[in-house]
C-alpha cells in the first residue's frame, strides 16, 4: 500500500515524495484542473503490471484515466533523478 508506505516513511523522519491518495484516477482525473507540474501517477497497491506514469498534463492524465478508470492511485510531485534506485532494506529490527 504506497499510501501507508507515504506515511510511515514520513513518520520516521525519512526524506518522501508529498502523496495525495484518491479513490481511482477517474477521480483524480475529474478532480481540479491539471496544475501544470509533472507529477508521477502510481497503482496505490503495488503489484506485477501495475501503474506508474508521468503526467506532464492534462491530454496524458485524460489518457490514463480512460484506460485505468477505476484505479486506486497516489500522485506525487516529479522528482528527477539519476536513474538509480536508492533503497532502504529492513529485516526485522537489522536495516541494510
Amino acid at each position: 500500500d504506497r499510501t501507508r508506505m507515504a506515511e510511515l516513511a514520513l513518520g520516521a523522519g525519512l526524506p518522501f515524495a508529498g502523496t495525495r491518495t484518491y479513490g481511482s484516477l477517474a477521480d483524480w482525473a475529474a478532480g481540479a484542473p491539471f496544475a501544470g507540474s509533472p507529477l508521477v501517477v502510481k497503482s496505490r497497491h503495488s503489484r506485477r503490471a501495475d501503474l506508474v506514469a508521468r503526467v506532464d498534463d492534462a491530454v496524458r492524465l485524460r489518457e490514463l484515466a480512460r484506460v485505468w478508470p477505476q484505479e486506486p492511485v497516489v500522485v506525487q510531485e516529479f522528482a528527477p533523478n539519476s536513474g538509480w534506485d536508492h533503497k532502504l532494506w529492513a529485516i526485522g529490527d537489522r536495516v541494510f
